[in-house]
């Protein structure tokens, strides 16, 4: 699957939280603060929106929360 940079990033801080966890869960959230945290010069936002087009993040109506879909989890276990 292609990836932007600003993707890989965010998949990226996915990967290394859920490491930390246990390894990668659908169902596995991470507040937008906790996504674009490490890296404030990027503009993480229409990257987001791809990801959850791609279907490997899932988000709230609030837009607040992310969580890590199945296809994202198959995603991540690879890496």
């Amino acid at each position: 699957m292609d990836l932007s940079k600003p993707e890989q990033l965010i998949l990226e801080r996915f990967h290394e939280k859920c490491r930390m966890a246990g390894g990668p869960r659908a169902g596995y959230m991470l507040r937008k603060q906790a996504i674009v945290y490490p890296h404030p010069e990027v503009d993480l936002e229409p990257a987001l929106a791809g990801l959850v087009n791609k279907e490997l993040l899932k988000v709230n109506e609030g837009g607040q929360l992310y969580y890590l879909t199945a296809s994202g989890t198959d995603l991540l276990q690879g890496w």
